[in-house]
């Protein structure tokens, strides 16, 4: 937890350090409505919290970006993103297993989609064609939300229910070079904090007895990803 305090005042002191640097004139483009496309690498910084029940994400998975800026004021922009987390789940469920591998042999890749929304304000800095973008969000991170397949074993009914939806906050910063007024090569750094734990609720049933067991897991949501991308901008 405290390197991840760490990250997020790094990444929120960064306009701070920037805005001595920051040029207007002929070479800067003044508010302009900005779209990227980013596909880099996600890694997992928050682990696999009771993954027995909640299923397990790999350390590393690729991930692909589309953010839109929309100019409210000068440098202040409201941005709106749509990730992508590409990876299988994996579970001790066997039959929740074959089901998603079937998923995925009906429509491939479907199944290791997983999704996420963010809403927040950035900044654009420019120096010359030399641009960084700080922002921070809210948002919505969704892997998995449902009754998982119940099985029998020794006897026993279980069933899994999940709920790894969970809001997050979504701090980041897009850094590149315009290559033309219209284009720019970027990189981009994003961290998500989950906001909220996942649940999940096992019901055992065995020998007419009902048992049921709750969990919660800060895992989920909980990753940095670092991208390169294009970018296209226009003025207004």
């Amino acid at each position: 937890m405290k390197s991840h305090i760490i990250t997020l005042a790094a990444l929120l002191a960064i306009p701070a350090a920037l805005s001595a640097q920051t040029e207007s004139g002929p070479a800067a483009m003044e508010d302009p409505f900005m779209m990227s496309l980013n596909l880099g690498t996600n890694f997992n910084t928050g682990g696999n919290r009771h993954r027995e029940v909640f299923g397990m994400r790999p350390d590393v998975c690729p991930q692909f970006d589309l953010r839109i800026h929309y100019p409210v004021s000068h440098g202040w922009s409201v941005f709106f993103n749509v990730g992508l987390s590409i990876y299988p789940m994996k579970t001790d469920n066997l039959l929740e297993g074959i089901s998603t591998a079937l998923a995925n042999v009906l429509l491939p890749g479907f199944g290791s989609i997983h999704t996420s929304y963010t809403l927040g304000g950035s900044y654009l800095l420019q120096h010359g064609r030399w641009i960084a973008i700080p922002r921070a969000g809210i948002g919505w991170y969704h892997v998995k939300k449902g009754t998982g397949s119940p099985f029998t074993a020794d006897g026993s009914s279980i069933t899994i229910d999940r709920n790894i939806t969970t809001p997050v906050l979504n701090p980041g910063i897009s850094a590149g070079y315009r290559t033309s007024s219209i284009c720019s090569l970027i990189l981009d750094i994003s961290y998500r904090c989950p906001l909220r734990a996942s649940t999940a609720t096992v019901t055992t049933v065995r020998d007419k007895t009902t048992d049921v067991s709750r969990f919660t897991s800060r895992s989920w949501g909980n990753d940095l990803t670092v991208a390169a991308g294009i970018q296209f901008q226009m003025k207004l």
